[in-house]
């Protein structure tokens, strides 16, 4: 709940020390405010570099295979599908997860 000042009531001191307490509060909401700013640009960026890997492999480049087809192939060599599937997405994961925990790091003071 707002206080109701009478500011007839106050001394040109008490007013300054009111300002001073204001300004005193300003600045570390500024400072708050910059900080958030400065996470949601890590954040962001972090969010950028996942589309930007994501959009790496375009179907236009890399077809789609014919899974059957290489499953059999795979096989014939000893490998399965699932291993290389298993694999990939490893890959995949381990690399969104450090751009993940790079964004998540605190900065250091």
């Amino acid at each position: 709940m707002t206080e109701v000042i009478n500011y007839e009531e106050i001394s040109r001191e008490g007013l300054i020390d009111m300002l001073e307490e204001a300004t005193d509060r300003l600045e570390e909401q500024a400072g708050n405010i910059q900080k958030m700013e400065t996470r949601n640009e890590k954040l962001e960026g972090a969010l950028i570099a996942v589309l930007n890997w994501a959009q790496a492999y375009p179907i236009e480049v890399f077809p789609e295979p014919d899974m059957k087809f290489a499953s059999q192939l795979l096989k014939a060599g000893g490998v399965t599908i699932d291993a290389i599937s298993a694999s990939a997405m490893r890959h995949l994961l381990k690399r969104i997860t450090e751009i993940i925990n790079e964004s998540l790091q605190k900065p250091q003071a």
